[in-house]
């Protein structure tokens, strides 16, 4: 019964809404994000959505991929972060510090990128546009941490190509 005042909608099947996914049940002695990364790569395996694989290249940095990402800027303030934002990033190191944001799934921490125009950088920090954008859309989404709210604002949005190191 709906409260006074209010009406109920009819239900309608909407095609288009994506099922949720199913509860993850993790073992006592299970790390639950490593669990729940583990989960979400079998179900994109199950949906056929394989990783791009890019022809490897070699510099004198290491082997590396070039892929198309889209680049923004955040710095650790609460205004980017908000107001309750500890001031660390999702693996535990300090956000003060020069550093990247992407989906761990694709791109997993401790990853070497070199972005044009900010330089070499290692991921160490998620978000939930990276996340979304990469589950959902396909795209290479990163994030790149700056030290002044000013700066973040002047980096804009960028598509562009980054070269992707490979982990040894």
């Amino acid at each position: 019964m709906a409260a006074p005042g209010h009406t109920l909608a009819p239900h309608r099947f909407d095609p288009q809404l994506k099922p949720m996914m199913p509860h993850v049940f993790v073992s006592h002695n299970a790390d639950p994000v490593l669990s729940r990364h583990e989960h979400e790569r079998e179900l994109r395996a199950a949906r056929n959505k394989r990783p791009v694989h890019r022809r490897l290249r070699y510099d004198d940095r290491g082997w590396y991929r070039e892929e198309f990402a889209l680049v923004t800027a955040y710095c650790p303030c609460a205004k980017c972060c908000g107001t309750q934002s500890p001031g660390i990033t999702s693996t535990g190191k300090n956000a003060w510090t020069p550093g990247l944001a992407s989906d761990p799934i694709y791109l997993e921490y401790g990853t070497r990128v070199d972005v044009q125009g900010y330089g070499f950088s290692v991921v160490d920090d998620t978000g939930g546009a990276m996340r979304r954008h990469w589950r959902r859309d396909g795209l290479l989404h990163i994030d790149v941490r700056m030290t002044y709210h000013y700066e973040a604002r002047q980096w804009g949005k960028k598509y562009m190509v980054v070269r992707i190191y490979e982990n040894d």
